[in-house]
């Protein structure tokens, strides 16, 4: 192991390679995965990766993508973990470590991604427009990709990240799909591509076109766009090198739960209401709607608990564009008007509020509007839409699940006591109120003649 014992004398090199490797939380897995790493006919086995491409289901799949995961450990290894002739010694292994999982601005994280994507198409023998200029100070990059090279990029992120939650999948070829990301990249073509405003993105075959995507306005694109994106790359780094799972020192989200879908569920509000009333967690809702005989997509995510209000609330919260081209927007931070949902009242309401639920805008003015019955989508762009299809989708993991249903195992007791009639609470039958009911319903006379 590289790591000194307290009789050797360490050098300030290794003490400070030491310490900023410590701050990452990884410096006890480092010193374990080090053997491996140091040896320069193994140590890109470390992060091979092969999935099983002739099962993948995909409406385009690039013929390059399966040489890319191939050479993608020998990239990883060439860019941060580069051995000399006599392998790689303990600060060089760590330095690598640092500069590619330690702490910097996302844009760092973004270029060696960009890095390692761009070496390992070179390895693989395709061609791309990607230029990695090298020199002392930095490694600059330049030129273009194609759509096709950043659904590859996507795509290998992708794999990336669901090795990195599942370790098995390091054990061979792994069998999973591939995901229909064009909304994605019809987002960064339409951000970055030269024209893109005469695009037409209802008839468009991107993977068969020459469109360029400059790198400058790609990167600022993803920034904006996907900014996990790069810890795709990080998370891979630091699993293959634990080789354990949870990964030490990674945070990993809850897996999403889909809690209500209309056609399953029924359409409605109240159906809506149903399967989410109590969740005080992230909620999702996507929706799926029809307008000009154009489908579209989009969705709402707020970070709290639903309330029946005739009013707007919430904290926080963000809608989007799914399909066909994707979109963030966030909220300008003027009002809080994140979500409206408003069930009917029980009592008389002398100028009742709309019900239905909405998201941003104002009332009579909603970004997002859904009707009762979730037949009709209203926009403020005096859009209107037939709705297909709502989804609502938990993000707030098994905390958040562990309490809806304790609420809502309370409610049904309570419901259940509420129904019970306990008859020993009257002295006989005869004194019941049931009974007095019973009897003036089949003698209404009977009153009478008791009070003559």
């Amino acid at each position: 192991m590289g790591a000194s014992s307290s009789t050797e004398e360490v050098s300030p090199e290794q003490r400070e390679a030491e310490s900023l490797a410590a701050s990452t939380g990884a410096l006890t897995v480092l010193e374990k995965a080090f053997s491996d790493l140091s040896d320069p006919q193994t140590h890109a086995k470390c992060f091979e990766l092969s999935i099983d491409y002739q099962s993948c289901e995909a409406s385009f799949k690039p013929e390059n993508f399966p040489g890319l995961l191939n050479h993608l450990g020998h990239a990883i290894v060439d860019q941060f973990f580069i051995a000399e002739k006599g392998g790689l010694d303990w600060v060089a292994f760590l330095n690598g470590y640092t500069n590619c999982c330690g702490r910097m601005p996302t844009s760092s994280s973004l270029n060696n991604l960009l890095k390692v994507f761009g070496l390992a198409m070179v390895k693989s023998g395709a061609t791309t427009g990607l230029q990695l200029e090298s020199s002392e100070a930095d490694h600059k990059i330049n030129g273009y990709l194609l759509p096709a090279d950043l659904l590859i990029l996507l795509w290998m992120c992708w794999v990336m990240s669901w090795s990195s939650k599942n370790p098995e999948l390091s054990k061979g070829k792994a069998k999973f799909g591939l995901p229909d990301i064009n909304n994605l990249v019809l987002s960064a073509v339409s951000s970055c591509a030269d024209g893109a405003a005469d695009l037409n993105i209802w008839d468009c075959n991107l993977f068969d076109s020459n469109i360029q995507l400059p790198i400058g306005k790609l990167h600022v694109w993803a920034l904006r766009t996907v900014p996990n994106l790069p810890e795709c790359l990080v998370q891979f780094i630091h699993s293959r090198l634990s080789n354990s799972s949870p990964q030490q020192g990674l945070v990993h989200f809850p897996y999403p739960e889909k809690y209500c879908t209309s056609s399953l569920h029924g359409k409605g509000l109240n159906r809506l209401w149903s399967n989410i009333e109590g969740y005080n967690g992230p909620i999702l809702v996507l929706i799926s709607a029809t307008s000009e005989d154009r489908s579209w997509i989009i969705g709402a995510l707020t970070h709290q608990a639903y309330e029946n209000k005739d009013a707007f609330y919430g904290t926080s919260g963000s809608l989007y564009a799914i399909s066909p081209v994707f979109d963030h927007f966030t909220s300008s931070g003027k009002e809080k008007n994140f979500v409206y949902s408003h069930l009917h009242s029980p009592g008389y309401e002398r100028n009742p509020k709309p019900v239905g639920i909405a998201f941003g805008g104002s009332t009579g003015n909603e970004r997002v509007f859904m009707d009762e019955d979730f037949s009709k989508l209203t926009g403020y762009l005096a859009t209107e839409a037939q709705i297909f299809e709502v989804e609502a989708w938990g993000l707030g993991g098994e905390k958040a699940k562990k309490v809806q249903n304790s609420l809502k195992k309370r409610e049904e007791l309570f419901t259940e006591q509420r129904r019970k009639i306990d008859l020993k609470t009257f002295t006989n039958w005869e004194d019941s109120p049931e009974k007095m009911m019973m009897d003036m319903v089949s003698n209404p006379n009977a009153a009478q003649r008791e009070r003559r």
